[in-house]
């Protein structure tokens, strides 16, 4: 029994780390790093589409005021790391810049999920909150 159980939880982790995301952001907080209290808010509506399957991000961002697409940019996923069966740490390259950048993609089970873009050199990450769905890509 305790082998399955083992088993069991190592493929739903495994399957997070390979598993293909969109996530709708509605606002995005200022988080500071040391206190985790939030120190500033922006109504704002991004989606992200997350393929580990195809190590890609695909960030779009929307027009406030006539909801249209304002800026579009795809990022190569680099690096994934998991912590625990909720979250996927991950390393996402601009194709723009050429700078990478860190996310941290949390999936509480029960609550509403969290996309944390941890900012290098600042005393605050932005973190994006919204809602999740899966995504159908590439490589099913």
């Amino acid at each position: 029994m305790k082998k399955l159980m083992i088993a069991l939880v190592f493929a739903f982790t495994a399957q997070l780390a390979s598993a293909q995301f969109s996530f709708f952001s509605t606002s995005t907080d200022l988080l500071n790093k040391s206190s985790q209290e939030v120190s500033g808010h922006e109504e704002k509506k991004q989606l992200y589409h997350i393929s580990f399957k195809d190590m890609i991000l695909v960030h779009t961002i929307f027009d406030e005021e006539t909801g249209e697409v304002s800026d579009s940019q795809i990022y190569q996923i680099v690096e994934t790391k998991e912590e625990g069966t909720d979250k996927v740490i991950f390393q996402a390259k601009s194709g723009v810049s050429g700078k990478t950048y860190e996310y941290r993609l949390h999936i509480p089970d029960g609550q509403n999920p969290t996309l944390l873009l941890v900012l290098a050199g600042e005393d605050v990450d932005l973190r994006y909150n919204g809602v999740i769905s899966t995504l159908k890509t590439i490589k099913q």
